[in-house]
């Protein structure tokens, strides 16, 4: 029930930054300009809900980037081969197919073998398991919101302005 309320409580204070961005233009005064940019799309596949809408909104408000959600391993493979995101977070920790199994199925699909991807988890990777992995980086949880898109550009090799 503290994750619950974690989450509830993360989520309602990244909202309020952002509705005091709009409100103010504090945060992002060239918001304008960047949405005339040809947009990345990311796919998040994470179970926890309330933190998909967390990233979601982080990605999009201050990455201008499109983001799909999958809720499920399952779900991301078949949005993963469906839409061929430019990049895929992947959370490692999920019931049912964990991330090590979505990475492991990624990998052997033509269509997705080459789509990078960023784990997202709370455990400590070593840098020989993350080469293992086949992934391009890794972000831990919990991580500071306003930072996701500057983190997730650096680890893509993304040239991108901030809003």
């Amino acid at each position: 029930m503290a994750n619950l309320n974690f989450s509830k409580s993360l989520i309602v204070s990244t909202l309020f930054l952002f509705k005091l961005q709009e409100t103010f233009s504090v945060l992002l005064p060239n918001a304008a300009s960047q949405t005339a940019m040809i947009s990345k799309h990311i796919l998040l596949i994470d179970d926890e809900e309330y933190l998909s809408l967390v990233i979601q909104t982080c990605l999009i408000k201050l990455g201008g980037w499109r983001v799909s959600i999958a809720n499920s391993g399952q779900d991301g493979l078949r949005i993963a081969e469906a839409e061929m995101p430019d990049a895929i977070l992947l959370d490692m920790m999920m019931p049912d197919m964990d991330g090590r199994k979505v990475l492991h199925c990624l990998r052997e699909n033509p269509q997705t073998e080459a789509i990078p991807v960023i784990v997202l988890t709370a455990h400590p990777v070593a840098q020989t398991e993350q080469a293992a992995l086949r992934v391009i980086g890794i972000l831990a949880k919990p991580f500071e919101p306003l930072q996701l898109v500057p983190k997730i550009s650096t680890l893509l090799n993304w040239n991108h302005q901030p809003q």
